[in-house]
């Protein structure tokens, strides 16, 4: 029924045209699965699915079962009716080695779609909102290009693609997951705490040159500037404040750090 419904898009990678459709068939039955799983049957009421051109919402009895909240729904599991869980799983419908919910994160991350929204979620009942529109082309033909590498990345190693690609901050419960990501050479770092996805995967997205200003100008380029900078404008000084406009990407200890190596190499004063 879904996919008499179900649009195709097209997305380009290089030269060759890809189609994706809009509603991932797993998506759509994990969604559906946890919704019959984790309803509370306590409570009147169906489970509705709400069909839209670009966007699908499920709705079903009961808020989250207990212990359960946003931020750590992909990190337990507290099935609300144990019995038709196991139903579905001798069944063959729920895979036993992974969270539907964990899948469904992961498939939006590798189809370049918005990550699930739980917005208008509460005691009375569950929403999510599972939007079927490609974002960022250019994501996924970074996705794609992994290849092999996909096979060996779990949830939260998609989550910090997911959010490096986006350039938005990576939460701290993420941040055991970069040591086997530099490893991999999905990621670099590129100063105490700051990580930027691998060049070769921003060149894929047709992105270099946001690498390039991500990871920002090497040590020496950034004293050359701040140089250039104090010459042309020898005769009033410059304050702190204003280098920082310089180098945005700085710290204010890193231009610190750079001043007293031109004071001390006696080309400022």
């Amino acid at each position: 029924m879904i996919d008499l419904r179900n649009n195709k898009q097209q997305y380009q990678d290089g030269l060759f045209v890809f189609d994706i459709t809009t509603f991932n068939e797993r998506v759509v039955r994990e969604a559906l699965l946890n919704a019959v799983c984790h309803r509370d049957y306590r409570m009147y009421g169906s489970v509705f699915i709400r069909q839209f051109p670009d966007h699908m919402l499920v709705e079903s009895p009961g808020g989250f079962p207990p212990g359960i909240t946003l931020d750590n729904i992909l990190d337990r599991q507290s099935p609300r009716n144990r019995r038709i869980a196991e139903i579905l799983s001798r069944c063959g419908l729920v895979e036993r080695s992974v969270q539907g919910m964990n899948l469904i994160y992961e498939l939006c991350i590798r189809e370049a779609k918005e990550l699930p929204d739980f917005t208008g979620t509460d005691n009375s009942f569950v929403r999510i909102n599972l939007s079927g529109i490609v974002i960022s082309p250019r994501m996924l033909a970074l996705i794609n290009r992994m290849g092999n590498e996909l096979a060996n990345l779990v949830t939260d190693d998609f989550m910090v693609i997911h959010y490096l690609f986006k350039n938005e901050k990576v939460p701290d419960s993420l941040h055991a997951r970069y040591k086997r990501l530099l490893d991999m050479g999905i990621i670099e770092k590129i100063n105490r705490g700051k990580y930027i996805l691998a060049r070769k995967y921003y060149a894929v997205a047709g992105r270099a040159g946001v690498h390039t200003r991500l990871k920002g100008l090497d040590h020496e380029q950034n004293k050359t500037l701040v140089l250039n900078h104090l010459k042309n404008n020898r005769l009033k000084g410059i304050p702190i404040s204003e280098f920082q406009q310089v180098l945005p990407m700085l710290p204010r200890n890193g231009i610190k750090l750079i001043l007293n190596e031109l004071r001390d190499e006696g080309k400022i004063y």
